[in-house]
């Protein structure tokens, strides 16, 4: 029974084709339905090098090892693993597909999942994608290896390339890789995939439960014949060879031929037709397919549906991606064509009939038979069909299958790091001089990374390396302002912390005032005495001191979502500026195994807020009975923060800025005096704002470099 099965297989598709087919699938004798074996289906998964080798055609989505066409030699990473045991690198391409693909999806290294289905790596990773597409451009891993007259562009392939992928978490080799390949767009069919493969055109309406029962496709077998057999017979499709051309039908044509147009011989059945039905206990008893699971990894499934009785069990090793239910669904289909095409029918017809091409069927007035012609011949005036019956469905119930489940291990993303770069007036220990502080913090998947730092056009200066994160986080609700002076027992700072394990603790009153617990939050240093812990890294701080350290002119309402950063020694990074780069670029980095290539770059310009004089405090106005408006203030510099003996350099020179609301606009008079006073005469107001002052605001601003809210007071209404 099996070879007559596989008999009309090759002979459906007819002329050079149908030859090549019935070569390939008619001389099998031992069960096999269609498709390569089982060992050469397993190889998908198996990374290959050989010389020559044939890559594969894929469609639609599919698990690959493909094919390693080019590596450089291993690269001493210059770390110790395991004691004496060095790391290593590696740079290599690897081939998925001869035909563009969409994208790549998951990654598996020795069957570990090493990339997410979101594209996240478990570390940092330099990878590549090229879909091949044919634009002629080498990788660029390539091209330096190579030279760039020298380098394969692999135009017409798709394949990735890694570039310095460690190796020593596998034994210093390059590990065992498969690739999710999406080759093509969700409403790309089957219909459309056997028409890239075979090269000609194809009908897009194909039966839904082909399109619900495969999902992929990997073309490579010795003979690309076998792989357009295998593909039609899985999505049910039929092969028909019109007008001297191949082409492909969903569900064919169905010619209606009239008893009158039989070539009768005497009046005699067996004159027009011969019939010959295979014995039942002859017929296949069942189908058994392998496939790969989408639901499980791409691991490899089987699916059996069979009839009661005995026969031979065909099986079905082909290398098609699809779910439980469609390839039981699938084997349930196959089973009731190979039965049905046990039954085999020969009849001659008049040459009008010589339209009726091979891969079509017909039905014989007033009987409910259906034939799908496989072979035609032509003797003079008689047209000759030999047929095969089509099952009366394709579809039918059948026990619903569960695909199983897999326990992979998780990909734990090791997280970017997250860095926090701010200036403050004063040190808060024993650093002085002008620069900035570094604070480098991460998700849950951070594992730490160097810092370093740079002028925009320059060499890079190493500042330190991070292994714990900074406490840091965002500030869950806005925060209004409020004073420096004095303990605000009512505002409630919360925060939501960038780790559920990260911590903040209460302390007493005097280790506040020694220091403890400060926060740099959008600016301005806060400090906190009670912290009430609300779950998943959450925090109500209160208690507070505000505007600490002389971030003065920073004391404005706080916006939810700022970053919030605890100023701690060892967890803070210094980076000292000179004074006299004020207002150029800055970059720091951050060199860790979540960290893009070329490490995570922030740039930020230096303002200077340690070198800068501080804006004066104790701000006065007083008028006179004439008008005239008296400003005094108490300048402050950092040996003297608290002001108390600061009061003898009379030639330092202030900037009062005078503001007022002017028929709803703002203007603004700067006024420049040396010394600690300023006197306004009314005549002076008038010829300034055409008006004597009562509603006014004024700050007084410290002259030098700097960022302007350090050198500025406090703003003062009148």
């Amino acid at each position: 029974m099996a070879s007559i099965v596989f008999a009309t297989v090759g002979q459906a598709a007819g002329g050079p084709l149908g030859a090549a087919v019935g070569a390939a699938v008619g001389g099998t004798v031992d069960g096999a339905l269609f498709g390569r074996s089982a060992a050469r289906a397993g190889d998908l998964l198996l990374q290959r090098s050989t010389y020559g080798e044939a890559i594969p055609r894929l469609y639609g989505a599919t698990r690959q090892a493909g094919i390693l066409i080019w590596a450089l030699p291993l690269t001493k990473s210059g770390g110790e693993k395991g004691g004496d045991r060095k790391a290593y690198t590696s740079s290599f391409a690897i081939a998925l597909s001869s035909r563009p693909i969409d994208r790549v999806g998951r990654i598996w290294a020795d069957g570990r999942e090493i990339r997410n289905a979101a594209g996240e790596f478990e570390t940092t990773t330099k990878f590549r994608t090229h879909n091949g597409s044919g634009n002629g451009v080498a990788d660029s891993a390539i091209a330096a290896a190579e030279g760039l007259n020298g380098s394969p562009a692999y135009g017409n392939i798709a394949y990735v390339v890694f570039e310095d992928m460690p190796l020593s978490g596998y034994g210093n080799r390059i590990p065992n890789l498969s690739f999710e390949v999406f080759a093509d767009q969700p409403d790309v069919s089957p219909g459309d995939w056997l028409g890239d493969l075979a090269g000609v055109s194809t009908v897009k309406a194909y039966p839904a439960d082909a399109a619900r029962n495969l999902s992929g496709f990997a073309a490579g077998q010795e003979r690309w014949a076998d792989d357009v057999v295998t593909l039609a017979r899985a999505a049910d499709i039929s092969e028909s060879y019109t007008d001297g051309y191949l082409a492909f039908r969903a569900a064919g044509v169905v010619h209606v031929v009239p008893e009158t147009d039989l070539c009768i011989n005497g009046g005699d059945l067996e004159g027009w037709a011969s019939r010959r039905e295979q014995a039942l206990a002859d017929r296949p008893a069942g189908v058994i397919i392998r496939y790969f699971d989408p639901e499980r990894d791409y691991l490899s499934g089987s699916q059996r549906a069979f009839r009661d009785g005995v026969g031979r069990q065909l099986r079905v090793d082909a290398p098609l991606t699809a779910g439980a239910a469609g390839a039981r669904g699938l084997a349930d289909r196959l089973l009731r064509q190979a039965e049905a095409s046990a039954d085999m029918l020969e009849i001659a017809l008049g040459w009008r009939w010589l339209g009726v091409a091979v891969g079509e069927r017909l039905q014989i007035a007033g009987k409910a038979e259906v034939w799908r012609v496989v072979r035609r011949d032509i003797e003079g005036l008689i047209i000759r069909l030999f047929c095969e019956a089509s099952p009366f469905s394709t579809s039918g119930s059948f026990q619903p299958s569960a695909p199983g489940r897999v326990l992979p291990a998780p990909v734990v993303v090791s997280e970017p790091t997250v860095l926090d770069i701010f200036e403050l007036p004063l040190a808060f220990d024993d650093r002085v001089g002008g620069g900035l502080l570094v604070a480098a913090s991460g998700g849950p998947g951070w594992r730490g990374a160097e810092i370093d730092w740079s002028f925009s056009s320059g060499d890079w200066h190493f500042v330190g390396a991070a292994s714990r994160p900074a406490i840091a986080g965002v500030l869950a609700r806005p925060l209004e302002t409020g004073s420096g002076q004095l303990w605000d027992e009512k505002a409630v700072l919360e925060v939501q912390l960038d780790r559920d394990e990260m911590w903040l603790e209460s302390r007493s009153a005097s280790a506040i005032l020694a220091g403890a617990n400060l926060l740099w939050v959008a600016g301005e240093l806060v400090q906190f005495r009670s912290a009430l812990a609300m779950g998943s890294g959450s925090f109500r701080l209160t208690g507070l001191l505000r505007r600490r350290l002389g971030t003065v002119a920073s004391a404005q309402a706080l916006p939810a979502g700022a970053r919030v950063v605890k100023v701690e020694r060892d967890q803070v990074r210094f980076v000292h500026v000179p004074a006299d780069h004020v207002g150029e670029k800055i970059l720091v980095r951050s060199l860790g195994r979540g960290d893009p290539a070329g490490g995570t770059l922030v740039e930020v310009e230096f303002g200077g807020a340690g070198a800068a004089p501080l804006g004066p405090c104790h701000l006065r106005v007083s008028r006179q009975n004439d008008g005239q408006l008296d400003v005094t203030w108490v300048p402050r510099d950092r040996n003297f923060f608290d002001w108390s003996a600061n009061d003898s350099d009379t030639s330092r020179t202030f900037t009062c800025q005078f503001t007022i609301v002017d028929e709803g606009q703002i203007k603004s008079i700067n006024k420049t005096v040396s010394g600690f006073a300023f006197s306004y005469s009314r005549e002076d107001q008038i010829l300034d704002f055409r008006r004597a002052l009562f509603e006014f605001d004024l700050v007084v601003f410290a002259e030098g470099d700097g960022e302007a809210n350090v050198r500025a007071s406090d703003i003062y209404r009148f």
